[in-house]
This record gives structure tokens, sequence and C-alpha cells, in this order.
């Protein structure tokens, strides 16, 4: 049985006396990058925006699959050990797988908007667990890694987009702090989500939505 408030209790569970700062310093190095690719952008220089949108896309994409990554592999430590840095490095392997998710991904979630807002909206939920499954099962391809993450989300859309929506104030608050509160607020959320993952594997092995051959 799906239960929000659970995941969420879980997530924090593991946070304590770990979140710094192996947690906090994936955020901070992704801050860091970003500002200075926006920097780039932001040069009055046609080529060079051309390249800050490319290079933003490559790194976003390679830092996106890095910390699902990250976050599988902290959710799977005995509760109180710190991660380290290095398993954030290591999902770094995965850039290639990635960039062309993200590329998939964003092709399927363009011709869906098409559609209209709402079609579009209701894709993203069913892909919002793409990237978990292509940082924990590398012999999983990307088009199958999609289809794997419509199969698991189903009947499960609205618990999510509520998940998601329940750190929404998290996100105000970092307005009044300067995003301080990222800093915490950015590890709760992708735990919650890295526990929702699990779950919605777990129950769609059980009810037989997927395989476990599914995932070699």
């Amino acid at each position: 049985m799906f239960d929000r408030v659970a995941l969420k209790l879980k997530a924090k569970e593991r946070l304590k006396g770990t979140w710094f700062p192996v947690p906090a310093a994936t955020l901070f190095v992704y801050l860091v990058v970003a500002t200075l690719l926006s920097s780039i952008a932001n040069k009055q220089s046609t080529t060079m925006s051309i390249i800050a949108i490319i290079l933003n896309f490559i790194v976003g994409a390679s830092f996106n699959i890095a910390i699902a990554y990250f976050y599988i592999e902290y959710n799977k430590l005995p509760l109180g050990e710190k991660p380290k840095f290095n398993t954030f490095i290591d999902g770094f392997n995965f850039f290639v797988r990635g960039i062309l998710g993200t590329l998939w991904m964003g092709l399927w979630l363009f011709l869906w908007t098409l559609c209209f807002i709402i079609p579009g909206i209701i894709k993203a939920l069913s892909y919002s667990m793409f990237l978990f499954i292509l940082a924990e099962n590398p012999n999983v391809s990307v088009r199958r890694a999609l289809r794997i993450s419509s199969e698991i989300t189903k009947g499960y859309k609205l618990d999510i987009f509520i998940t998601q929506l329940s750190f929404i104030g998290w996100y105000m608050l970092s307005v009044v702090t300067f995003g301080i509160i990222l800093f915490w607020a950015v590890p709760y959320m992708y735990l919650t989500m890295a526990n929702l993952y699990q779950f919605l594997k777990e129950e769609a092995l059980r009810t037989g939505a997927v395989k476990i051959e599914d995932f070699n």
C-alpha cells in the first residue's frame, strides 16, 4: 500500500547524521557548475550562447543520472552510514546513458505535449522513474527503461504528483533563506523519490506488471 508519509519519514531517518558533507556537496558542485555555465550563456555572443546551451544539456543530463545513481546507492547503505563522494563520481560512468536517455525522454515528452499540456504532464509522471532505472540497471536499454518506468507508475501517477508537490514548501522557504535550506531539502527530496522508486519496483514485480528479467 502506498504511504507517502512513510516514504518521507524513511528518507528523514536515513539523513540523520549523514546529510553532510556528501549529499550537500553534490548539490554544491551542481550549483557551481550551473552558475559558470549561466555566466557563459550571458555573454553577448550567439556562438557562446549556443555552446552554453549544449554544455548545459550535457552537464545537466550527466549530473542527473549521477545523482540518481548516488541516491540509489545511498539508500542501500545501513542506517547511519555516511555515503562516499566517490559514489557520486562513479555515477558519471553512466553519462552517455544519461545524455541519450534525456534526449529520448525529452523527445517523447515534446510529442505528448503537442497534444496539449495535460497529456505531457501525465507522461512526465509516467517517466519519473526513468533515470533511477537507467542508473541502477546498466544492462537495460534507454527504450526499455522508459517502458519499465511507464509500467511501474501505472495507477500511481497521482501519488507521484502529490509526493512531488509536497516539497513545494521547501522551495518557497529557499527564497527566504537565500537557497541555504536546499542543502538539506534536495537530499531529502531525492531520497524520498529513491524510496518511491523502490516501492514502485517492488510492487510491479509483486503484481507481475514487470518481471525481474526486465531489469537484466
